[in-house]
């Protein structure tokens, strides 16, 4: 009787228990690496393209700046 009171009061696995195992056999470095180099190539994607748009409007300024000066 006292070992099945024993058995149940002792914690059985849970999410914490894998995550810490997981991380001592190198595991959840490995995924915070490849999560870090994803977020690095998204805010390069992004930058990318904010210069693009960029370059977009400051090409349209020019040309509506040289309608302007031609009276078009």
């Amino acid at each position: 009787m006292v070992e099945q009171a024993l058995e149940v009061l002792e914690p059985g696995p849970d999410a914490w228990g894998y995550f810490f195992a997981e991380a001592a056999q190198g595991g959840l470095r490995d995924d915070l690496g490849r999560d870090l180099e994803r977020e690095r190539q998204m805010a390069k994607q992004v930058e990318r393209v904010r210069q693009h748009e960029l370059v977009k409007e400051h090409e349209a300024h020019g040309r509506r700046d040289d309608e302007l000066d031609h009276g078009l």
